[in-house]
C-alpha cells in the first residue's frame, strides 16, 4: 500500500447485527492502495458478536463502544472530535465498500485544492446491477424548497451508470455514506446537527460549509459501492418523519431571511398538497407524518431559532454565492406534473439560474 498525501483516518459507524456488512467494509479499507493512518469503528450498541469479530479479524481497528444507539450524527461527531487527529477523515457506512484506488483519489482532490472541504466518490449499488446507489450516486443537489436529488437518482427512480455523470465538479451536497472531509472544517462548524439523529445531516453540513465559502465536490473516478437500506413498516414511517422534519429545520437554519420568505410559503403549499394526495390514496399514516413534522418544528422553534442565529453568525458569503448550485425549480412539480425521471431530463446546468430566476 502507498501512503496517502495527508494523514487520513477512517471512521465507520455500525449498529445491530451487521457483521457481514462490516467485515466486507473493513476488507475493502484493508485492500486500499492508500493506507489510512487509523481506522475507527463506532459501535452503536451492536450485537455482541461484532466486538469478537473485530478483535479476532481486525486487531488494528480501534473500537469506540457505546452502550446505546446514539444515532449517526452524534456518534460521528464524538468520534471525529475526540478520537481523530488526522487532517482528513473518511466517513464510511458499514454497508459501503471502497474500490482499491478510491481513497487515494479522494485525498488527492482535497490535497490539491484547499477550497474544497468535502468530496464523495461515485457511489454505485452494491448489488452489482450497474445502477447508481440511492443514497450517493454521482453527487447531490437540492431544489429551493428543500427536496434533495442526485445525479443518477430523482425521487425513487435510480438510473443505470453508463458514464453519463463522469464529470468531476462542485455539487450542493455529498453523501455521508462515503465522505472524505477536512477534520478542521468539520469540527469548526460543529459537525453534524445532532438533533437530526439520522438523515439529511450531510446536506445540512454541506450547506453550512458553502455558507462559509467552501466547496463540496464529487470525484467520479473514485468509486465506492453501497447498499442503501429500506426500512419496513413502522420504522419506515419513523425515518420518513425525520426526513420531513429535518428538511424543514435545515431551511429555517440556513436560508437568509429574504430567501426563507420566498421559500417557506411555497413549501407549505407543497406539503399541504402532499397531505391531500396521501389521504386521497388511502395513506393517512404518511399524511400524518407530514403534519407531525411541521408540529414538531413549531414545538422546537426556540431551539431552532438559536441554531439559526449560530449558523448565520458564521456565514461568510451571500446567498448568491452559497446557493449557486441550488435548483431553482421544484423537484415535485418536475416529477409529478412534467414526468421528468432523470437528472438530465431537468434540462438544468448546475450553477445556472432556472428561467432567469436569481
Amino acid at each position: 500500500m502507498a501512503e496517502v498525501p495527508h494523514p487520513v483516518e477512517v471512521v465507520i459507524c455500525t449498529y445491530a447485527e451487521r457483521r457481514e456488512e462490516l467485515r466486507r467494509c473493513l476488507d475493502s479499507v484493508s485492500a486500499s492502495h492508500c493506507r489510512p493512518h487509523a481506522v475507527f469503528v463506532v459501535d452503536n450498541a451492536s450485537h455482541p458478536g461484532i466486538a469478537a469479530m473485530l478483535a479476532a479479524e481486525f486487531p488494528g481497528v480501534t473500537v469506540i463502544h457505546h452502550a446505546e444507539n446514539r444515532g449517526f450524527a452524534r456518534a460521528m461527531n464524538e468520534a471525529i472530535a475526540s478520537h481523530c487527529r488526522g487532517e482528513y477523515v473518511l466517513m464510511l457506512n458499514d454497508d459501503a465498500c471502497l474500490t482499491p484506488d478510491c481513497l487515494g483519489r479522494l485525498a488527492a482532490v482535497l490535497a490539491r485544492d484547499p477550497g474544497i472541504a468535502a468530496v464523495q466518490p461515485k457511489v454505485k449499488s452494491l448489488d452489482g446491477d450497474g445502477r447508481f446507489d440511492y443514497a450517493g450516486a454521482a453527487g447531490g443537489y437540492m431544489d429551493r424548497y428543500g427536496y434533495p436529488f442526485l445525479r443518477g437518482r430523482l425521487v425513487n427512480h435510480i438510473e443505470q451508470d453508463e458514464g453519463q455523470y463522469n464529470s468531476a465538479g462542485a455539487v450542493f451536497w455529498a453523501s455521508g455514506a462515503v465522505l472524505l472531509i477536512r477534520r478542521e472544517s468539520f469540527v469548526a462548524l460543529g459537525g453534524f446537527d445532532e438533533t437530526f439523529v439520522n438523515y439529511m445531516e450531510e446536506i445540512d453540513l454541506a450547506w453550512r460549509l458553502q455558507l462559509c465559502g467552501y466547496r463540496v465536490w464529487v470525484e467520479p473516478r473514485a468509486v465506492a459501492r453501497h447498499r442503501a437500506g429500506y426500512a419496513p413498516g413502522r420504522m419506515a414511517h419513523a425515518l420518513s418523519f425525520l426526513k420531513h422534519r429535518n428538511s424543514l429545520q435545515m431551511l429555517l437554519k440556513n436560508y437568509s431571511i429574504a430567501a426563507l420568505a420566498r421559500c417557506l410559503p411555497v413549501r407549505l403549499v407543497l406539503d399541504i398538497g402532499s397531505v391531500v394526495v396521501a389521504a386521497g390514496r388511502g395513506d393517512p399514516a404518511y399524511a400524518w407524518i407530514i403534519v407531525k413534522s411541521w408540529l414538531a418544528l413549531i414545538a422546537a422553534w426556540p431551539r431552532v431559532w438559536r441554531q439559526r442565529r449560530a449558523v448565520q453568525a458564521m456565514r461568510r458569503v451571500p446567498d448568491s454565492e452559497a446557493l449557486r448550485l441550488l435548483y431553482r425549480g421544484s423537484l415535485l412539480l418536475d416529477w409529478y406534473l412534467r414526468g421528468r425521471r432523470t437528472f438530465a431530463a431537468l434540462r438544468w446546468t448546475p450553477g445556472a439560474a432556472k428561467d432567469g430566476d436569481r
